[in-house]
């Protein structure tokens, strides 16, 4: 097409669009293209097809009739080409002519950089006969077998590099100078892909000033791999923009398949480039010795003492390296040695107002003194707390140091018979006035010798003068075995004191302090008492952080909730209650980066819980709260001496950030940053299609929580806010290993029901808690019972037969039915309590060989029925067994549960009647009686049927009987979602009929509303009348669930009525149905949030 714009003398823009036809000889199937205006005339295109293939060729617009010209076709790359892009010119010394190249990116994982500075002269070549059509001189497919003799077809690229986990989508090039250095030339490029990444290459050519044409074999071009940004979830980065600023910087935004619009600053080298503080630096030993002016010393000097202000021995020397790091707060940190040395290392805030980012000298070093004892093994720590600037230290002689920032001294803090293995340390509130340097800090500091069961707690004050002072110590026995990794010491409300201890066996230890007489004193003596372990509370995973959050409310029974992390990669929280009953785990989920998960914090600011920890070779800032990547360093991964220091700015909520120092390669690396790498624009979900949907009752100060399960595998809950008409994402369920079947809740919230492939089922806990809102724990999986779990649990019905709260100790129990893609289906009890979670498989059939794809529970008078249907357009009741429902089910198994002889182990099917022509992908009823149920299915016919299921009055045979009205086209395509808007479901009208409102959708992309009307005096299809009230179009593809989403118990409002909408997206719709007979009903977006 041709597009002409033109102004007139109204300053109106008229626009007149013209078709250009141009046809090359080549009718290869074209993937990608980069289309470039040379001239009025002339066009230059780049085309990438599915076979590998990449086309150069023109096209002159004004000619008759239209002429395309074939000029360069590269092969080489072993998929098809999914994207294409030229280079601007660029002016290099020593060129003959501007250098110009083509990138392009493929199937196969790789980027290639080709050469086509001849292009411009060919494309003004008049005349120019097209080269020989490709096809014809080799074999469809990928890898050439005949290479033109004129050399037209060119396979060898100036440069190739691999960097992406999987297809590469796109890439762009990011504008360099038009002038480069004549040592080299450097160009940047951005890459995008299905790994949902977005990476930064540098293209340098290497010149020798001896030749001047290019193309000359004696040219080095390199394509080096500069940094990879991860922001997204799930797969597929679909689309990308870059800004560009003076001075070389971009903003680049990215789009990608979960819904999210991120954007995020960095230069054309990939380096970041955020709003506020940033610094990475890395020092040597030889740069750390000429900054200091301490050469090297003689290495036979010895202190006189513990702390010897003299001349240090051997401060620096070619093999010293850093043995431990240990944070002061802001700015600040000490290194130590291994030689010993401790050092004062501060980051100064200098910063370019173009750039924001440190310079000059951003490192300040001082040395501070070589104690004895941390020659050539040191464990550190910092203080956690408020505005601590104090650091603990110890190494192989039992002497525990301390270096405190305001006085600027290292002291002499205990003593222990051993090799200290660790040191932890946290400070208590400050006592004494509020003026600065007047107030006493407490510090708790537990520390654990290399080989002994005993672990030492010492309390010690720094007092405001500087001196330190040991207030008291106290001797842990730890259990057999316990390596202790982490340590919290909360006071709880009644002055209780307890210490917690996690394990390097996944578990964690509790202590009581308490005083007790003993006479060989002749006075009262502090012990620590081992009340309990929680076992593998991470599995066998190392505890690497514990967090003491008090009970605030009003909740007597509670002490006080324990947040633990670990390298299993999760978080997890427990409820420690008043009385003597076991802590119950309220929530444990896993972290989308890990396992290593390193520590944990509280944001003053925010109250954002944050983790952070490796992946691979990466170390992450996450905030927990808001499910989402603050910040990423490459450092080479977990196994190296390391430390982080969170930055807290009461001031400005923004600031969420620190301070991360590492060794690599023998160097220490200093990365300070303090606010998040990127922004969201626009928040997203999943990755992939959602798949299932399923919206809660009212939970408190929840509210209605909306689940949704996708092929990514995830769960997400959702809440909608209706003041942003926004979905924000609360919590994220990663368990499944296969794409989520089916959702529900139970009826009063507490529990989400989870299916996948692999046989896979999942009961979800769902309680509130402090920090997060929303906690969730898996505490149950049902047992395959497959012998190869291959199957898949496509739909599943659950309902509750039993509740209570004795003394707030929960017993649930619920009677699922479950159907499976091999045609069978099983009915399992499960019962939940604190002390146990307990499956029983009651019942379990065999339909035919169609997949069954639905299932729900019916009550029909006094019978029960499952009712099943399937991919052979069929429905079908199971009948089952009177007393499966009643609450002495339950009573009877919390003892032990049924044998085999006790209820049947296999039923069948009694009633099997034919709705649609293909499969019944969608499902929904409503009970019109005690002995009527109205059935509305959607199928793969397009049709949908509406199918009345009630007892005959046959006193002598009563049978159950069926009637269906079918609309055969309801849609263009397969229905696949059904919901009913629930407050018409039961309003009756005189007593003789029922009204209420069906929704369906479609592979169509409509959304249509069904308003139903049954009589109660007519039991057939007669008695039904169905009319379609609204038809609009929806942009969720693929749509595969809906659900009514209402806003607290306003049953009646119809500004609280909304229709959420799932598939390849998510949005939600306000319905307004007529309150008085007449009125037109309404369906309008109430907002168009697509994940």
């Amino acid at each position: 097409m041709k597009y002409v714009a033109q102004h007139n003398g109204h300053n109106l823009l008229s626009l007149s669009i013209s078709e250009v036809a141009a046809q090359i000889e080549s009718r290869s199937i074209l993937y990608s293209a980069h289309v470039q205006w040379l001239e009025k005339s002339r066009i230059l295109v780049v085309a990438g097809t599915a076979f590998g293939e990449i086309l150069v060729w023109s096209c002159i617009t004004d000619a008759e009739p239209q002429k395309a010209q074939l000029h360069h076709v590269f092969t080489g790359h072993e998929g098809s080409i999914f994207g294409v892009r030229l280079s601007p010119p660029m002016t290099v010394p020593g060129f003959v002519a501007p250098l110009r190249v083509l990138a392009s990116c493929s199937d196969d994982r790789t980027i290639r950089i080709w050469d086509v500075t001849d292009i411009d002269d060919l494309v003004s070549l008049s005349g120019r006969q097209p080269v020989r059509d490709p096809p014809q001189l080799r074999e469809t497919g990928f890898g050439a077998t005949v290479q033109p003799a004129d050399g037209s077809l060119n396979t060898k690229p100036l440069a190739i590099a691999w960097g992406h986990a999987s297809r590469i989508w796109g890439i762009r090039f990011l504008s360099p100078s038009t002038v480069v250095p004549s040592d080299h030339v450097l160009m940047n490029a951005l890459s995008y892909g299905e790994d949902a990444t977005c990476q930064t290459w540098r293209f340098r050519c290497i010149i020798n000033e001896q030749f001047t044409r290019v193309g000359n074999d004696d040219y080095v071009f390199t394509l080096k791999h500069t940094s990879t940004h991860t922001y997204h979830s799930g797969k597929n980065i679909w689309s990308v923009a870059a800004l560009e600023h003076p001075g070389g910087s971009y903003t680049v935004t990215t789009g990608a398949a979960d819904g999210q619009i991120i954007t995020y600053p960095a230069t054309a080298e990939g380096q970041d480039m955020s709003r506020g503080d940033f610094l990475h630096v890395e020092h040597s030993i030889d740069d750390i010795s000429r900054i200091l002016d301490q050469p090297f010393f003689d290495s036979t000097y010895t202190p006189s003492s513990v702390l010897d202000a003299g001349r240090p021995s051997y401060v620096m020397e070619h093999s010293t390296s850093f043995r431990s790091y240990a944070s002061l707060g802001k700015g600040s940190l000490l290194a130590i040695t291994n030689t010993g040395v401790v050092l004062l290392v501060k980051y100064a805030k200098v910063t370019d107002s173009e750039s924001s980012v440190m310079h000059s000298k951003p490192l300040q070093w001082k040395m501070i003194n070589q104690p004895l004892g941390l020659q050539g093994y040191s464990v550190a720590t910092a203080a956690k707390g408020q505005d601590s600037a104090t650091a603990f230290f110890a190494g192989s002689n039992g002497i525990v140091y301390c270096y405190d920032q305001q006085c600027a001294d290292i002291s002499v803090v205990a003593r222990a018979e051993g090799k200290i293995a660790a040191i932890f340390a946290e400070m208590s509130e400050p006592r004494g006035s509020s003026k600065p340097g007047t107030r006493e800090q407490i510090f708790s500091l537990l520390v654990t010798l290399v080989g002994s069961s005993t672990a030492h707690h010492y309390t010690v004050a720094m007092l405001p003068g500087g001196e330190v002072s040991l207030r008291r110590s106290i001797s842990i026995s730890l259990p057999s075995g316990f390596t202790v990794t982490s340590f919290v010491n909360p006071t709880f409300v009644d002055g209780e004191e307890h210490i917690f201890l996690g394990g390097r066996n996944g578990s964690v230890a509790i202590f009581s302090i308490s005083s007790r007489l003993d006479p060989d004193v002749n006075g009262l003596t502090l012990r620590a008492t081992h009340i309990r372990t929680l076992d593998q509370i991470h599995a066998k995973e190392t505890v690497t952080a514990i967090l003491w959050i008090p009970e605030t409310s009003a909740d007597h029974t509670s002490f006080g909730w324990l947040l633990t992390v670990g390298r299993d990669g999760s978080c997890a929280i427990s409820n420690l209650s008043r009385d003597e009953a076991e802590p119950s785990l309220v929530h444990k989920l896993t972290f989308p980066f890990g396992p290593n998960i390193e520590g944990v914090y509280l944001d003053r600011t925010s109250n954002d819980l944050m983790v952070y920890g490796f992946s691979g070779k990466r170390f992450v800032l996450y905030n927990a709260s808001l499910e989402r990547e603050i910040w990423t360093v490459e450092c080479g991964g977990a196994h190296r001496v390391w430390a982080f220091q969170p930055v807290h700015e009461p001031e400005d909520p923004s600031i969420q950030g620190g301070t991360f120092v590492w060794t690599k390669a023998g160097k220490m690396n200093v990365f300070s940053k303090h606010t998040p790498s990127h922004q969201v624009i626009r928040l997203g979900g999943h990755g992939r299609e959602i798949k299932a949907l399923a919206v809660s009752p009212p939970r408190g100060a929840c509210g209605r929580l909306i689940a949704t399960g996708a092929e990514d595998t995830d769960i997400r809950l959702f809440q909608y806010e209706t003041s942003s008409q926004d979905f924000r994402c609360l919590r994220v369920l990663r368990k499944h290993v296969t794409g989520i079947q089916h959702l529900q809740w139970s009826h009063d919230g507490s529990f989400l029901f989870s299916s996948g492939g692999f046989e896979e089922f999942f009961v979800w806990r769902i309680r509130t808690v402090p920090v997060l809102g929303v906690g969730v724990v898996c505490e149950a999986v049902c047992p395959p019972e497959s012998e190869l779990a291959d199957l898949r649990i496509t739909h599943f019905t659950a309902r509750s037969i039993h509740a209570s709260n004795d003394e707030g100790r929960e017993t649930y129990a619920f009677v699922i039915g479950m159907v499976y893609s091999d045609s069978t289906m099983r009915v399992y009890l499960y019962t939940s309590s604190a002390t146990s979670k307990r499956w029983a498989l009651l019942l379990m059939g065999n339909y035919l060989t169609s997949c069954l794809t639905q299932s729900t529970f019916l009550t029909l008078g006094s019978e029960n029925t499952l009712l099943t249907a399937g991919t052979d357009g069929h429905i079908a009741l199971w009948p089952l067994p009177s007393r499966l429902f009643r609450d002495q089910i339950y009573m009877e198994t919390t003892g032990s549960f049924p044998s085999k002889g006790s209820l049947p182990d296999t039923i069948k099917w009694h009633t099997r009647t034919k709705i649609h022509q293909s499969t019944i992908k969608a499902l929904a009823q409503h009970q019109l009686s005690p002995g009527s149920v109205l059935v509305v299915t959607g199928g793969d016919d397009n049709a949908l049927a509406f199918t009345l299921l009630y007892r005959s009055r046959s006193v002598e045979e009563p049978k159950m009987q069926t009637s269906t009205l079918l609309i055969p086209r309801a849609h263009a395509s397969a229905v696949t979602a059904l919901a009913l808007i629930p407050e018409k479901a039961s309003l009756r009208i005189g007593g003789t009929e029922t009204r209420f409102t069906v929704v369906s959708s479609s592979n169509d992309q409509r959304i249509k509303v069904w308003e139903i009307v049954v009589s109660n005096a007519v039991m057939s299809v007669d008695g039904i009348q169905i009319k379609r009230v609204a038809n609009v179009p929806t942009a969720v593809a693929d749509v595969s669930s809906l659900d009514i989403l209402e806003d607290g118990n306003k049953v009646d409002s119809s500004a609280g009525r909304r229709i959420i909408v799932c598939g390849v997206g998510m949005n939600i719709w306000r319905f307004s149905p007529h309150e008085i007979r007449g009125k037109v009903h309404q369906l309008r977006p109430c907002s168009l949030e697509i994940f």
